[in-house]
């Protein structure tokens, strides 16, 4: 047998020393972040600082910057995911008021701002102008009416309530339409007055339908708002059609709008425990598929170990509010993202706002989940900074549980 060579035995030492040695750990690049915001806060100095740290802690970002203006917020990194934080000073709670959104891509934002909430649909309000509206309406129900001529409206008086005429005076709008339901009757009506006087008669009224709350036991109605877009085109054609809650139902009518919002919420006195259901599409969607109590488990609730798991139905969103004599702080988080430390946090940030504060302790305050089956965390973040999509209505239904400590 022929001895190998000493070139083929070299290159088998080399290699056998390449393969050997640990793999290289690749390493992402930095990315640099560029934002020009305008921050909208409720400081009559106009002022908000802005903290963009990392998972660990790590400052990226801090500056004090107005509110209103365009503000560079720029900052490079390799991770993709970052705490924002906001703190501003209220002078009529008279403490600081701070605000984090905790893991989240920034990558499509092109707008920061501190208060996080939903606007769906978009509301239109006293745009058109008006003039003095005066209905006269016969052959009416005896039932007490709801009326409604435009969203927000605040000066309709209603006389002749329990005769079969009514007198209804209002703010008219040229153009636009109105609502008269009689919830007792389940009777209503809508249509669009043509004149600033004008008898209408509603000896024929079309059907409304009762939707059942279906909130769960020990919870009563706490709030209801049902709104109606005629024309999704010409947002100021939306109707307020509910604004107080019925002991035991949502009466409402089922045709001539294209979409629907829904926003109600319900309390347990007992527990202090609220739910609230929103949704917005081609009807109603009555409330379920609640987060309850047994939905998470606290095991930790201080402010250097705060640890939630969620059971069952699992949320794309938790929040966690603390406070102290001289701090209100909002945090948002996914709901993998794990536990926090609160305090050990802010601590480690050393917010400038914060310089001339002692805060020693944070109290946790409340919880609330929000769960959608068309809405994800980075959704919910995406929809509330990217200005293509902000507020803009879609199809959606998020249910809400609320725990006050």
């Amino acid at each position: 047998m022929k001895a190998p060579s000493a070139i083929f035995l070299c290159l088998s030492f080399l290699l056998l020393v390449a393969c050997s040695k640990d793999p290289v750990e690749k390493v992402e690049p930095e990315k640099t972040y560029t934002f020009f915001p305008r921050i909208r806060v409720t400081d009559p100095n106009n002022e908000v600082e802005v903290i963009v740290s990392t998972a660990s802690g790590k400052v990226l970002f801090d500056s004090v910057v107005f509110s209103n203006i365009d503000a560079s917020v720029k900052f490079s990194s390799n991770e993709k995911r970052f705490n924002f934080t906001y703190i501003s000073y209220s002078v009529s709670e008279r403490k600081y008021l701070a605000v984090t959104y905790r893991s989240v891509d920034p990558t499509n934002w092109d707008t920061l701002s501190p208060w996080f909430g939903y606007r769906m649909p978009p509301i239109y309000f006293e745009s058109t102008p008006f003039t003095s509206g005066r209905l006269t309406l016969t052959n009416t129900p005896t039932g007490s009416p709801y009326f409604s001529c435009y969203v927000g409206s605040s000066s309709t008086a209603i006389g002749g309530i329990g005769s079969n005429t009514l007198v209804v005076s209002y703010q008219r709008r040229n153009g636009l339409p109105v609502f008269i339901n009689f919830p007792k009757e389940g009777l209503h009506k809508v249509f669009t007055p043509t004149s600033d006087n004008e008898t209408v008669d509603l000896s024929q009224l079309a059907k409304s339908v009762k939707l059942p709350w279906g909130f769960p036991a020990g919870f009563a109605p706490l709030t209801a708002f049902a709104h109606g877009l005629i024309d999704t085109t010409n947002i100021e054609k939306t109707l307020r059609l509910a604004g107080a809650p019925d002991p035991d139902f949502l009466i409402y009518p089922p045709t001539g709008f294209q979409k629907y919002s829904w926003a109600s919420s319900a309390e347990n006195k007992l527990t202090g425990e609220k739910i609230l259901h929103y949704s917005f599409g081609d009807s109603i969607v009555r409330p379920g598929n609640f987060l309850t109590k047994d939905n998470f488990e606290l095991s930790s609730s201080t402010d250097t170990d705060f640890r939630i798991r969620f059971v069952g139905q699992k949320p794309y969103m938790y929040v966690s509010e603390w406070e102290d004599t001289e701090l209100n702080w909002i945090i948002y988080s996914p709901a993998d993202s794990g536990s926090i430390q609160p305090l050990t946090m802010l601590k480690g940030w050393k917010p400038k706002r914060l310089s001339n504060t002692t805060i020693n302790s944070l109290r946790l305050k409340r919880i609330f989940m929000e769960r959608s089956e068309q809405n994800s965390f980075d959704d919910a973040m995406s929809r509330f900074h990217v200005s293509a999509v902000r507020n803009k209505p879609r199809y959606l239904v998020i249910n809400r549980y609320e725990k006050s400590f």
